[in-house]
């Protein structure tokens, strides 16, 4: 009769912004097999290999909120900014040399919303509200009420029934504009 093996050999490849961090410390008990900038191995012991992709899994959905949260407080601060009459570009080129600068900032900020550049199924609405359904899940599943998320869901949906729901994400900072 085969035993199971006390370990098996577990490869990463191509793990990601989320996937390394999470990878190395599940396995800071494991031994390192070899390692490199685009590869990780471990003898890993079969049940962190679920733990693993669960986590992983997790802090994917959470950074996805924060990501979608710091969006929506963008387009909050870009038209507060703009009805005290600082010039769009002035204020996020400012925030950008603050504690407010962030990728959000930098990528979706300064890229999209200043220009009005929200292409047809670029992280769209549609596909960023389905990965915030799943942090409101996980939230759901623990009892807690995350305000902000719940927020940007609704900002989510007041987006696709105005039809924007194919457009990129921070195409929701249009939604301020209206509201004017």
């Amino acid at each position: 009769m085969n035993k199971p093996a006390a370990t098996t050999q577990l490869g990463f490849i191509g793990l990601g912004v989320m996937g390394e961090p999470i990878c190395r410390h599940l396995a800071t008990k494991s031994q390192a097999l070899a390692a490199s900038a685009s590869m990780i191995a471990f003898d890993v012991d079969p049940q962190a290999i679920s733990r693993l992709v669960r986590c992983g899994q997790v802090a994917k959905i959470l950074n996805n909120m924060v990501l979608f949260e710091t969006v929506a407080a963008l387009a909050e601060a870009l038209v507060i900014g703009e009805a005290a009459g600082i010039d769009r570009t002035v204020l996020f080129e400012t925030l950008s040399k603050g504690s407010a600068d962030s990728f959000a900032l930098r990528n979706h900020g300064i890229k999209a919303m200043l220009p009005g550049d929200f292409p047809l199924r670029a992280f769209s609405v549609r596909y960023a509200q389905k990965d915030l359904g799943y942090a409101l899940r996980l939230a759901e599943q623990a009892g807690i009420e995350v305000t902000g998320a719940s927020h940007v869901n609704a900002l989510f949906e007041r987006a696709v029934q105005a039809g924007l729901g194919e457009r990129y994400h921070p195409v929701i900072s249009e939604l301020f504009k209206a509201s004017r």
